[in-house]
């Protein structure tokens, strides 16, 4: 009695009896799969889910893209709680099933374009047309107990939300901001420097009526064994390093996660240098954290462009304009005058500098007379006598002198500036 079979397509269950003395099989149709397969060593689990999508009876299931087994079947209850699935596993595949293990819907092809780009995950033809559901364990929890009796499990939108779950830890936060959020939903990474640690829970709009003032309520879970790993998380207390954090200034800001799509992600941050940013002390609304925000994203690179464009609006460009023409004009005057200058000077020196050479020339036949002049005087007084040798140092100094004003001449003949500018000016 209760053996089942399938033929041509159509579960049915055959019953022995005897009619008339003979023996005689009767065959009843079943509108649903049987939850226990007796064909077929494996195991029945049950998996509860708000929507199934396009999953029904014959759904295969997979593990690691391999198919080891098909969905029995699901009941909808009294349609107002989750939908329950019977899937059936095969042996050995269903040993590979624990209490840890995350079942997702793995249904057709799933096309999200995200933080990291467009993104195109099918599991097999078969799971494109009628769907499916993939399940795997975390490494840690692969060695522990199998699931008891009436044991159930959650199936799971995608595995991006079977992973997150898989994080036993986590620490609510909320956080305001008083800009667009246009681009963020929930299930948005939360990051800090880059990182995931958490998602968004909920974007809600949080308005108050009496005081006309509006800001954006989102809710976010920061997963502790994302930044530190299951063991240390279990040591640390998440809260008190979220209030060290705070005390240091931790913020939270929306950044674009992909200019193309315009998502956005909240980023953490923490300033670097001490003084960068006021200190805030942990405040809680129930279990949520209360996180400080501060402007980012695509808004804040336009608020600050309109900005300067404002402060270059109000600049006086016409009355620095007007200025700088008249600072001109008067430069202008200005070389004018020194031109005239030097030209003056120049009109008034010519005359002298044309006399150095011929007073040159006049002193230097005063010195040729004078040597013959002190000729006659040793031929008569003698070469060693005092008034030859005071002579000879006057006519030394007076050879000196001579030099001295061929020099001053030759220089003023090359640079007639330096009487205005100075030697130093004129040698630049």
């Amino acid at each position: 009695s209760g053996i089942e079979t399938l033929v041509s397509g159509a579960y049915i269950e055959m019953d022995p009896g005897e009619r008339d003395g003979k023996q005689q099989l009767q065959f009843t149709g079943l509108e649903q799969p049987p939850a226990v397969r007796s064909d077929e060593p494996g195991q029945t689990f049950t998996i509860k889910a708000e929507r199934i999508g396009s999953l029904g009876p014959g759904a295969p299931v997979f593990y690691r893209d391999i198919t080891v087994g098909e969905v029995l079947g699901y009941d909808l209850g009294d349609g107002s709680g989750p939908v329950t699935l019977q899937v059936f596993v095969r042996s050995p595949f269903d040993e590979y099933i624990r209490k840890g293990t995350k079942f997702w819907n793995a249904s057709g092809l799933s096309v999200q374009i995200g933080a990291d780009g467009l993104r195109v995950e099918v599991a097999s033809l078969q799971a494109v047309l009628s769907g499916g559901v993939a399940f795997d364990t975390v490494p840690g929890l692969r060695s522990g107990p199998p699931p008891g009796p009436g044991a159930e499990f959650v199936l799971y939108k995608s595995q991006a939300d079977a992973d997150a779950a898989g994080y036993t830890a986590s620490v609510p936060f909320v956080a305001y901001f008083e800009s667009s959020v246009r681009g963020l939903a929930p299930g948005a990474p939360v990051e800090f420097y880059g990182i995931q640690v958490g998602t968004v829970r909920d974007v809600t709009l949080d308005l108050n009526a009496a005081e006309g003032d509006a800001r954006v309520r989102v809710r976010l879970d920061i997963q502790p064994e994302r930044i530190m790993g299951p063991d240390q998380a279990a040591r640390e207390n998440g809260v008190e390093i979220a209030r060290r954090l705070l005390r240091r200034g931790m913020r939270a800001q929306l950044s674009t996660a992909n200019y193309l799509t315009g998502q956005l992600v909240v980023a953490l941050d923490v300033p670097k240098m001490q003084g960068e940013s006021p200190v805030f002390e942990m405040r809680r609304e129930g279990d949520d954290i209360v996180l400080p925000t501060q402007g980012g994203g695509l808004d804040n690179i336009l608020t600050a462009v309109s900005d300067i464009a404002g402060k270059l609006d109000r600049l006086p460009l016409a009355e620095i304009g007007a200025n700088l023409n008249a600072t001109l004009r008067q430069a202008t005057g200005t070389l004018g005058g020194v031109e005239a200058l030097v030209r003056n000077a120049d009109a008034g020196l010519t005359p002298a500098l044309r006399r150095l050479p011929e007073i040159v020339a006049n002193l230097q036949e005063t010195v040729v007379r004078a040597n013959r002049a002190i000729g006659s005087i040793d031929s008569s007084y003698g070469r060693n006598s005092v008034f030859s040798r005071e002579l000879e140092r006057a006519m030394a100094q007076v050879g000196d002198t001579a030099r001295s004003i061929r020099l001053l001449a030759d220089f003023l003949d090359r640079h007639p500036e330096a009487l205005v500018r100075g030697r130093a000016g004129a040698m630049r």
